[in-house]
C-alpha cells in the first residue's frame, strides 16, 4: 500500500522548509517555543474553549492550546474560511457565555 501523496504545502512544511535536515527543524521549533507561549499567555483561552488556528503551518499555536486544555482546535485548510474572516478578527471572538461578539 502506498502513502497518500502530500499536497505542495504539506510537502514544503514537512521537508523543504528545513532543507530536509531534522536538526534544523528541531532548532527552529525550539526557538519559536517562546513566541508560542507568549501568544497563548495573552490569548485568554480558557479550558474547554475552541481555537481557530488560521495560517497554522505546523500547528505550533493550536497544539500548544491543546496542551493547555483547549477543548478543540480547528486547523482549516480552506481559502474560503480565510476569506470569510479576513479583516474581521472580532467576528471570531466569543464572550464568556459563548455568544458571538
Amino acid at each position: 500500500m502506498t502513502e497518500p501523496r502530500r499536497d505542495i504545502w504539506a510537502e514544503w512544511l514537512a521537508v523543504h522548509r528545513y532543507g530536509g535536515d531534522p536538526e534544523v527543524r528541531r532548532r527552529m521549533l525550539e526557538e519559536t517555543r517562546g513566541f508560542r507561549e507568549k501568544v497563548l499567555d495573552r490569548s485568554g483561552l480558557e479550558d474547554g474553549e475552541t481555537l481557530l488556528d488560521v495560517g497554522c503551518g505546523e500547528g505550533l499555536i493550536g497544539f500548544g492550546a491543546l496542551d493547555r486544555g483547549a477543548g478543540h482546535v480547528v486547523f482549516p485548510r480552506s481559502r474560503k474560511i480565510y476569506s470569510i474572516f479576513a479583516g474581521r478578527p472580532r467576528a471570531l471572538s466569543t464572550s464568556r457565555t459563548g455568544a458571538a461578539s
